[in-house]
């Protein structure tokens, strides 16, 4: 545990992360209610968090992050003890060991996992759980003086993994399976389920916390579940339920092979070649729990391939768990392997030799963990970054002072929450979740946090919330009506007083039906990174020098291709605010800001050309000259380049050699 503990210590994220990492750090830090389903759990145990006397508050919620997933590796190695030997009835002790921290110290570094230790995240929380599960189950199996205790662990810990996230319940229901049919039906142990109940009832009592704090109505208060029928939606996460179970046949199968990639990178082939062997062997000498790893399996491929959501990894992390003990299995079949080459000595020499080689064999399942490490260090060390925070930062800055920002960009709004409500930064400017404005419960909220805001709309709220009403509740007739509502609504906020509260958006196309609807009458402009939407042409200054860009350009950080759609956004809008400046004459402010996004390395065929333009707009021919000539080395067949080329060249020819 101090192992795997130290490694996600050293690659730690120092602030919020991208998805809902700066949602659940501000849910810690003002006791709210966090999207569905909840995780009264996790939200209990990172308020606890939040209390730690160390660094910000996001790192103390990451921390616990860590704590949880070396708690996960810890238990596992636990678990996978117990499993080994109910596979070998016994076995050798003393190399079950090393296989099994093989195992385990695999799972801390399997991709998926150690992604979600240095992040706040509920899924390092789940995987300890799902750990714990496995532990108490393979301790009832094994049998003992202590069996009904472990029985009654087992029902409390089944129930109590329920609070967190609900794809536990792809290891819960086989854990429960298992148990009662080869353990309480087998041996007639009624009396000790019915006991096991009590207690599981105990622990799903923490759902109680949703409706008690959405009472008080805190500043996330996400469903406001505190009737029993919004409770029942908000458990049962009745909004993602579109995303569930309607996907056809070919998505279904390109999510599947994407869940072979994803397992393949995981743990690095050869200790997946080794969990080949231990399943092997589990089939062979305990069809039992070979059934159990085989129901786990199914049942979260079935749930988790119909499930159509882009941040979808961390669900698999059952299977990640299955795959982490076949492992362990596998590294113990083969020490056994290499003891029965050395049982081929001369029966003298053999005890001697063991003893000599013990070490050594002791150390070979632990390089499977090692090529893990190896493999998947760089793509998880956080620990220089700080590219969400910054990118909701820089948005933040774009929109304000005292602006109205409207987004539909979660990558946005989850950090932003953090930086105002957490940290107490740029609490002047308004930031607006497009998609949640489709929410009563968000509706409601804004009110609290912008009276001023939704006082000036509230007409148009009224009337929208007369359609939303039926939205929510599955009755709704009428949907042009209630997108109208919504348009006007949206549309309301950002107009109605843009003297004093400068209104943006960070979409103006794209895959966004809305956004050719918002303030159709009106420019959006391009200032920082947001477009501000303006009714006269005027043209507000921005220092683009302002934007905090910490790694944004350091290969050492890791960029998935969520962070580098994100990252996307500076080029993009550096580059279309150029085009303004050049059509307004402005050419070197549009040089400068051109020379800017080149650094970026997207889009750069455009942009050498508009550099082009500009620079031979003010004389600078030689410079202009180069561009084209590195457009046509990129793009053979470019006409705007090649007639630019041809008439600076005659022009150069002509004795204008500047």
């Amino acid at each position: 545990m101090l192992l795997s503990l130290a490694v996600y210590g050293r690659t730690l994220c120092p602030t919020v992360g991208f998805i809902d990492s700066g949602e659940l750090t501000t849910n810690a830090w003002t006791l709210g209610i966090a999207h569905p389903t909840g995780y009264p759990l996790y939200t209990l145990l990172s308020r606890l968090a939040v209390l730690a006397p160390v660094g910000s508050v996001a790192l103390r919620i990451n921390l616990l992050s860590a704590l949880a997933a070396s708690f996960a590796s810890f238990v596992a190695y636990c678990a996978f003890l117990r499993l080994i030997g109910l596979v070998t009835e016994g076995g050798e002790s003393a190399w079950a060991a090393p296989a099994a921290l093989s195992g385990a110290l695999c799972f801390a570094w399997s991709l998926t996992l150690w992604s979600q230790a240095v992040v706040a995240e509920v899924y390092a929380l789940s995987a300890a759980l799902g750990a714990l599960l496995l532990w108490s189950l393979f301790a009832v199996l094994q049998g003992g003086a202590r069996t009904a205790r472990y029985a009654l662990l087992l029902c409390y810990l089944v129930a109590l993994s329920m609070g967190n996230h609900l794809s536990i319940i792809t290891v819960a229901l086989p854990v429960a399976v298992v148990f009662v049919l080869a353990w309480v039906r087998s041996a007639g142990q009624w009396r000790i389920l019915l006991a096991g109940a009590v207690l599981g009832a105990l622990a799903l009592a923490i759902y109680l916390y949703l409706p008690l704090r959405s009472t008080r109505e805190p500043l996330l208060n996400w469903g406001d579940p505190r009737t029993a029928e919004r409770f029942l939606w908000h458990i049962s996460a009745k909004q993602y339920r579109v995303w569930m179970f309607g996907s056809s046949a070919g998505a279904i199968l390109r999510r599947l092979g994407e869940f072979v990639l994803l397992l393949f990178r995981q743990f690095h082939p050869l200790p997946l070649l080794v969990a080949i062997g231990g399943a092997w062997l589990i089939g062979r000498e305990a069809r039992k729990i070979g059934f159990f790893f085989l129901f786990v399996v199914v049942a979260n491929l079935l749930y988790v391939l119909n499930y159509d959501i882009p941040d979808i990894a961390p669900y698999y992390l059952p299977i990640f768990l299955v795959a982490a003990a076949m492992i362990g299995v596998g590294a113990y079949a083969g020490v056994l392997r290499i003891i029965g080459l050395i049982g081929g000595i001369e029966a003298a020499d053999r005890r001697a030799r063991l003893h000599s080689l013990s070490p050594i064999i002791s150390l070979v399942p632990l390089i499977l963990p090692v090529i893990a490490f190896a493999a998947n260090y760089h793509v998880s060390d956080m620990s220089g970054n700080y590219l969400a925070y910054d990118y909701a930062m820089n948005v933040l800055i774009s929109g304000g002072p005292n602006g109205i920002i409207v987004t539909n960009n979660w990558d946005i709004y989850s950090p932003a929450l953090y930086i105002r409500h957490v940290e107490g930064l740029h609490r002047d400017v308004a930031i607006i979740d497009k998609e949640l404005l489709r929410r009563s419960w968000y509706l409601r909220s804004l009110a609290k946090e912008y009276p001023w805001l939704t006082e000036g709309a509230s007409d148009e709220i009224d009337a929208y919330m007369e359609y939303l009403d039926q939205f929510e509740h599955g009755v709704l007739e009428d949907s042009e009506e209630i997108q109208a509502r919504f348009i006007n609504m949206i549309n309301r906020m950002l107009t109605s007083d843009l003297d004093v509260h400068p209104s943006s958006t960070t979409f103006v196309n794209g895959h966004d039906l809305d956004a050719l609807m918002l303030a159709p009458r009106a420019r959006k402009i391009p200032h920082g990174i947001v477009y501000r939407i303006q009714l006269h042409d005027s043209l507000a200054d921005f220092d683009y020098g302002r934007l905090s860009l910490r790694g944004a350009f350091d290969q050492e950080i890791y960029k998935d291709e969520r962070t580098r759609h994100n990252l996307m956004r500076y080029p993009q809008l550096m580059f279309e605010r150029a085009k303004v400046l050049g059509e307004r004459g402005d050419y070197l402010g549009a040089i400068g800001l051109l020379g800017e996004a080149l650094r970026w390395g997207e889009g750069e065929v455009q942009i050498r050309l508009n550099l082009g333009i500009c620079l031979g707009a003010v004389g600078r021919y030689r410079e202009a000259l180069h561009q084209f000539n590195i457009v046509l080395r990129l793009d053979p067949g470019n006409e705007l380049a090649t007639a630019n080329v041809r008439a600076i060249e005659q022009g150069l020819s002509g004795g204008d050699g500047r």
